[in-house]
């Protein structure tokens, strides 16, 4: 349901761009933005719900690029709802109207940016494990530092 639903709606999203005349362009575009990272994540949905019934069959590199994929729309949604948010009262409360096309675009390519460079211990850490009757794709840690390092990226971003 989440997979039929989410897709249609975002593509749908995407496409007609409902009753945006009256947002800014930047808002246009990080609404925009907010849509495809939600697709990102949404469309190897399938993959995930197979290899949760069957196992983890795909290998270690499929296993390390889903997990970064999933890590890129988790952080690029986050990122985007914060930038919206902070466009938002900027624009409300101070007035302000930031961001000219070049601007924009230099921010979300920083947006992009920062998503992809904060989703790259996903390929560091993810290893196909393989039990006794069951083979996983999770992530590892071989030393707890790596371990606190993780936790702590996550948390920080989480709280910001």
């Amino acid at each position: 349901m989440s997979f039929l639903l989410g897709v249609s709606g975002n593509i749908a999203v995407i496409i007609l761009k409902p009753n945006w005349q009256h947002l800014s362009s930047l808002s246009q575009s990080l609404m925009l933005n907010l849509a495809i990272s939600d697709l990102i994540c949404l469309l190897p949905l399938p993959l995930w719900i197979y290899t949760f019934v069957k196992g983890w069959t795909l290998g270690l590199v499929a296993c390390k690029l889903l997990a970064y994929l999933m890590y890129c729309s988790l952080y690029s949604s986050l990122l985007t709802v914060t930038v919206l948010s902070v466009q938002r009262y900027l624009q409300v409360v101070h007035l302000q109207k930031i961001f000219d096309r070049v601007g924009k675009r230099r921010l979300l390519v920083l947006l992009w940016l920062v998503t992809m460079i904060l989703s790259i211990p996903a390929l560091v850490v993810r290893q196909v494990i393989k039990g006794h009757h069951w083979t996983f794709c999770t992530g590892t840690h071989a030393l707890p530092s790596q371990l606190v390092a993780v936790l702590l990226k996550e948390c920080l971003i989480g709280f910001f």
